[in-house]
C-alpha cells in the first residue's frame, strides 16, 4: 500500500489482505528503500516473529495475478490475465 495514512494499520492488524493495482515498473521494484506497510517482512516467519499475524494473500493486477510462496513469502506469479502479452514477465 501507498503512504501510511492507516495503510500500515491494515496490513499489520488484517488476517488477509489482497492488494489490487495496476501493474507499472515503478511499482514493481527488486529492491525498496523503505516500508510504510509490512507484508513478509523479511519472508520466512520473520512476520509472525515481528508479532503480526496475517499477510498478504494475492496481489491482482491489470496484467497478472501473484500469489506467495508458502515457506518463503517470496511473491510469485500464479497467472497472466488473457490477451497480456507474457514475454514482459520472462525478460532476461
Amino acid at each position: 500500500m501507498v503512504g501510511s495514512g492507516g495503510a500500515n494499520d491494515i496490513a499489520s492488524c488484517a488476517r488477509k489482505t489482497i492488494y489490487i493495482m495496476r501493474q507499472e515498473a515503478r511499482k514493481f521494484r527488486e529492491s525498496i528503500s523503505f516500508i510504510t506497510s509490512p507484508g513478509y517482512v523479511r519472508g520466512s516467519d520473520s512476520r509472525q516473529k515481528a508479532g503480526l499475524s496475517g499477510g498478504p494473500s494475492r496481489v491482482i493486477t491489470d496484467k497478472a495475478i501473484y500469489g506467495f510462496h508458502p515457506e518463503t513469502k517470496q511473491m510469485m506469479l500464479l497467472s497472466i490475465h488473457p490477451g497480456t502479452n507474457s514475454r514482459m514477465f520472462f525478460q532476461q
